[in-house]
């Protein structure tokens, strides 16, 4: 694999010095809007979300954390802004550990401020300087469970924790203000006399879990992430302006990112496509990469791939197919057969996109098609440089691509995006409204495509 197992986004809730990442993991500063994306591009096998910006800087996108689940990266969330962004999220499969994120998940929590902090610079190691209210609570969650103080000034010290601004809420402070409010005078003097060491840090044990989590996963050696939700592409998306910073806009003359933008070239050729991911899959079984499928495909999925096949052929009515089979010297037992294997190769072919697309681009060099598509590839790059998309509608890109190919237009887009290996329709879309603004500016200029 190339580059590093994990990104970790970590700073004020495990400072470097008490962090102690294991190897393959780097250590990036908070997030802030884009940085998954970025790191996306990496491919990393593993992300994990600690800290990220609240304020003064656009904060960690959900659609950035969608996409990078998209593209088979497992992502992972707590403590801080990755609890949050994880309690949101872990419907859609992001994965979120610790207290922190347990909470914010079940309702308990809500409030963006019970993790946000005051802190010092990284150069010093991110010294806090307020005090976050999930960190309030554990601590005084603990002095009750040992009968340092009683509930009712938990609840008492709590409440005046809650009504002070996140970045001047400090023990002192807090105990400052129940000193005022005549709370009970012997449990302030014990909690005062237990702080600051006795403090629970709550968002740092939570960093700790998820390291861990992310290390356990890693050893498994885990295949890509499949998550179950179709990323959309809307205009907010492509318009942000971190995008342009897509896989082979950084490295045109070689390596992972371009192979990248190459397959995509063939992607947008279809059968060929096919051909050579036929190609591929059987390299892989024969070297022993990949295996079969344990569980045979569902009935839904042979369907689908009868479906496919008729409407290829103009086999419309049973009779039309029932005439195939006999021509082709079967019958139906024969036909449904055979497309029950189909749909398994279309099964074991998604199921190991990402080993895959190393193999397809090697098929794509030996067939001698390599530099064609490459020299399309770096000439779409530089063309489509700061260019946003069209945005044309998706029935137009559809229907102008697939007369390109002199195809019939596939009954379900989401299948037909799965099989050319990427991770959905909006993926899909983006490629076409790319191709589609290439095309034009080519025939605009006069130039061979």
């Amino acid at each position: 694999m190339m580059g590093v197992d994990a990104i970790l986004f970590i700073g004020p809730s495990l400072p470097e010095r008490e962090s102690g990442e294991p190897p393959g993991f780097e250590r990036r500063p908070p997030a802030a809007q884009g940085d998954v994306y970025r790191a996306t591009l990496e491919k990393p096998r593993a992300i994990g979300i600690v800290d990220g910006y609240f304020h003064g800087v656009p904060a960690v996108w959900h659609k950035e954390i969608l996409w990078a689940m998209t593209k088979g990266i497992h992502v992972f969330g707590a403590a801080s802004m990755g609890a949050l962004r994880a309690a949101e999220l872990h419907p859609f499969g992001m994965r979120g550990v610790g207290r922190i994120f347990e909470a914010y998940r079940d309702g308990a929590l809500s409030d963006d401020d019970e993790v946000a902090l005051t802190h010092g610079p990284e150069e010093l190691g991110y010294p806090g300087l307020s005090e976050p209210m999930v960190n309030i609570r554990a601590t005084l969650d603990s002095a009750v469970s040992v009968g340092l103080v009683t509930d009712a000034t938990r609840i008492e010290l709590l409440a005046l924790a809650k009504v002070q601004y996140y970045q001047s809420r400090t023990w002192e402070t807090v105990l400052a203000a129940a000193e005022c409010k005549a709370v009970r005078a012997e449990d302030v003097a014990a909690l005062r006399a237990r702080l600051p060491a006795g403090s629970i840090d709550q968002k740092r044990l939570d960093a700790r879990e998820l390291i861990d989590a992310m290390v356990c996963l890693l050893e498994t050696d885990p295949a890509p992430m499949q998550p179950d939700f179709a990323f959309e592409w809307t205009e907010m998306w492509a318009n942000a302006a971190w995008l342009d910073e897509r896989p082979g806009t950084r490295s045109v003359d070689g390596g992972d990112d371009f192979d990248e933008q190459v397959l995509n070239e063939l992607r947008l050729l279809g059968p060929r496509y096919f051909d050579l991911q036929e190609r591929a899959l059987l390299h892989a079984f024969a070297v022993g990469e990949i295996s079969a499928p344990e569980m045979p495909p569902d009935s839904e999925d042979v369907l689908k791939q009868v479906d496919a096949f008729r409407r290829a052929r103009g086999l419309t009515r049973r009779t039309d197919l029932e005439a195939w089979a006999a021509a082709a010297g079967t019958d139906m037992a024969g036909f449904e057969r055979m497309m029950a294997e189909e749909a398994t190769i279309r099964m074991a072919a998604q199921n190991n996109a990402a080993r895959l697309a190393v193999r397809i681009v090697d098929q794509l060099r030996l067939s001698g098609d390599y530099e064609r598509l490459a020299a399309r590839a770096r000439n779409k790059v530089e063309r489509l440089k700061g260019r946003k998309p069209l945005n044309s509608p998706r029935h137009l890109l559809l229907e102008r691509h697939f007369q390109r190919l002199d195809c019939e237009l596939p009954g379900d887009i989401d299948v037909y995006a799965a099989e050319l290996g990427l991770p959905n329709t909006g993926e899909f879309q983006r490629l076409l409204q790319n191709e589609d603004i290439y095309s034009r500016m080519m025939e605009e200029a006069g130039e061979e495509q």
